[in-house]
């Protein structure tokens, strides 16, 4: 026995030991290199309270520069525009129903919104209103930010 393996080995570093070949044919890869990737999945389905989460976020990150700026009239309407315009951009996605952007949402930062104890502690408080399911029905909600007149 000893005989057989020192052949064995002496065969093997020799390299005359072929390794026995497999008789089924070779397994094709799993998907040819020249054929385009599988097309992705369509975006999940949101709810209106997703879609509502995720613009009052936007909303609040849009508005994030008013705490370094006095609570001034053109403060509020560089914020009102900023706004509008992100909400513009979200109707024209798709993400707003309504056939006007009327219709779609609205952005009020004035007096209508504050009282005069908001303005004097230096707090800026927007209501914007979005329609997620129907034309003219919006979800209202009321974000405030403390500008740089009022206490920390």
């Amino acid at each position: 026995m000893l005989k057989f393996f020192a052949r064995f080995f002496a065969a093997l570093f020799r390299r005359e030991v072929v390794a026995p070949r497999s008789t089924s044919p070779p397994t094709p890869p799993a998907r040819p290199p020249s054929t385009p990737p599988p097309p992705q999945a369509p975006p999940p389905h949101r709810t209106a309270r997703q879609i509502q989460d995720e613009l009052t976020a936007l909303v609040q990150e849009a508005g994030a520069w008013v705490v370094f700026e006095p609570n001034t009239q053109a403060t509020r309407e560089l914020l009102v525009q900023r706004v509008f315009d992100l909400l513009l951009a979200r109707w024209q996605a798709g993400d707003l129903r309504g056939n006007k952007p009327e219709q779609a949402f609205f952005v009020r930062c004035d007096a209508t919104t504050m009282t005069q104890d908001d303005l004097d502690n230096g707090r800026l408080i927007c209501l914007v209103g979005f329609a997620i399911l129907r034309p003219a029905e919006f979800e209202i909600v009321r974000i405030g930010w403390t500008t740089a007149d009022g206490d920390p």
